[in-house]
């Protein structure tokens, strides 16, 4: 396929296509599975703890991710620091982030569950337009066809509970081209901006941890968190810190599954991870109601999410590479065979 992962290197240099490869798969893998454990984490803190909010956990994740980065800095595992002018390099990073985990969060209220995921899938679709225009990929039929085939699937499975909600399908149509605008423009400051991965996480989480904190002041009941009856529960306190260090772990994989691999790859093992987790939803809990529309939808899915890892994740020929440099630049041309 002709879409092109972008590597770390200096002008003219070559990276070896077999560690490449390697690289692509193992932060596929890293992000997959980070982001299907606190999946867990969060429906057990969620549900079977019954939390009262979902702002306060994403506050205490963004409060990991910045207590780690200073960790971090701390120690002095990195050079430089942060300052003002890295942020104007970042920007308007931040404010996506912002934006696309503000709409997240009201998303989920806004359609049924059902309606929820379909109009969900549309975020494969912005996500593709965007780096046909932003970053100049381009994408053979299989791609597509899987692609398709994701967001059909999403169709059918809701086909039954399908309810048009004009402003709810509007208010999830943004919260798509958020999340299709921020793995876009972290892929475009990782190719042109020389900042540390851990920098770009500081400053999403700091520019959003004041706004996120006044929208849990105005929308959630204080006194149900501060009064919360598990809050001296050792098991409850462990799972909130694995959620607040799992925030960190998430953003991170998904930096680099999105630096090695591309923001589409990014979001369909989104999709993948959905799809195994209402797997095991069917065999190991009670929360799934089967239904004809809903096993073939998903099975639907499930072919378009294995076209797209065949063909992308684990590609049965090898592009060849030819790097062209000039001063302060390398640009991939890619051949498929």
């Amino acid at each position: 396929m002709n879409s092109i992962s972008y590597m770390t290197s200096l002008p003219g240099s070559l990276t070896s296509q077999p560690d490449q490869r390697f690289y692509q798969l193992l932060t596929a893998l890293f992000f997959g599975i980070t982001s299907s454990l606190i999946v867990f984490v969060n429906k057990f803190i969620l549900t079977n703890y019954r939390f009262p909010s979902l702002t306060f956990v994403g506050l205490g994740q963004l409060a990991g991710t910045v207590s780690i980065v200073c960790l971090w800095n701390a120690f002095r595992c990195k050079n430089g620091h942060l300052s003002f002018g890295s942020l104007k390099k970042l920007f308007p990073l931040p404010l996506i982030y912002l934006l696309n985990l503000l709409s997240g969060l009201g998303s989920t209220k806004a359609l049924n569950l059902p309606m929820f995921v379909v109009m969900r899938r549309f975020a494969l679709l912005f996500t593709m337009i965007g780096e046909f225009i932003f970053l100049g990929y381009r994408f053979n039929r299989s791609v597509k066809l899987a692609i398709f085939l994701m967001i059909l699937g999403a169709i059918v499975a809701a086909v039954n509970d399908i309810y048009i909600d004009i402003i709810g399908c509007g208010y999830v149509l943004f919260n798509d081209l958020m999340t299709a605008a921020n793995t876009i423009c972290a892929k475009e400051k990782m190719n042109n901006v020389n900042l540390p991965k851990n920098d770009m996480l500081f400053y999403n989480a700091v520019c959003s941890l004041p706004i996120l904190l006044c929208y849990c002041l105005l929308v959630d009941d204080l006194n149900e968190i501060i009064y919360f009856e598990f809050w001296k529960d050792w098991v409850f306190l462990l799972l909130f810190c694995c959620s607040c260090v799992g925030g960190y772990l998430l953003n991170m994989s998904t930096i680099l599954c999105t630096h090695f691999n591309s923001p589409l790859t990014t979001s369909c093992i989104g999709t993948i991870k959905n799809i195994f987790i209402t797997y095991i939803g069917m065999v190991c809990t009670s929360d799934y109601a089967f239904s004809w529309p809903s096993f073939v939808g998903i099975h639907i899915s499930l072919c378009g999410s294995l076209v797209y890892t065949i063909q992308a994740i684990l590609p049965s020929c090898r592009s060849k590479m030819t790097w062209l440099s000039d001063s302060t630049h390398v640009y991939p041309v890619v051949r498929t065979c």
